[in-house]
């Protein structure tokens, strides 16, 4: 989530009964005063048929996950370093299983490249990316925030699918 220097993406992933996961909506807004994101954001959730939505409620994040909270579909998470390595490693592993492929979109791929895994002093893994860079890997990011909202709403899918 951005408002001034960085944008605030959006991207939706496709679920079916196969374990693919094509990227099906990718929204950038840049400069959007919040209301509007809010209502824009709030419309594709309510309109789409979405499973689970995963925001970003990390400084402004926090307001935007907590209004879009009320549809029912969407939860804020937190942007810690143990997160993201969870996300990144998991589209890591979509990406290298074939269920995702690496959209045709340059701004995306680029992004998605960017992201480097460094080990600090105390062992702990950082995925960001270089400090030089006119980014933040925000489609990235929010393409990782999609496929692990696809992995946990198929989970619990195929769970309920098994019962009855």
């Amino acid at each position: 989530v951005g408002r001034r220097h960085d944008l605030t993406e959006f991207m939706a992933v496709g679920k079916g009964t196969t374990d693919q996961l094509p990227l099906r909506l990718s929204v950038s807004l840049d400069r959007v005063p919040f209301d509007e994101q809010q209502a824009c954001f709030d419309a594709l959730i309510r309109q789409l048929p979405f499973v689970q939505v995963l925001i970003d409620q990390n400084g402004l994040g926090m307001q935007l996950a907590e209004g879009l909270a009320k549809t029912g579909k969407a939860k804020g998470v937190d942007f810690t370093n143990a997160n993201k390595e969870v996300w990144a490693v998991g589209a890591r592993i979509q990406f290298e299983r074939g269920n995702a492929s690496i959209p045709l979109d340059r701004d995306l791929a680029y992004q998605i490249h960017s992201v480097k895994k460094t080990v600090t002093a105390a062992k702990h893994n950082i995925f960001d990316t270089e400090g030089n860079e006119k980014h933040h890997a925000d489609k990235f990011w929010a393409l990782a925030l999609a496929y692990s909202a696809a992995g946990i709403s198929r989970a619990s899918w195929k769970a309920q699918s098994y019962q009855g």
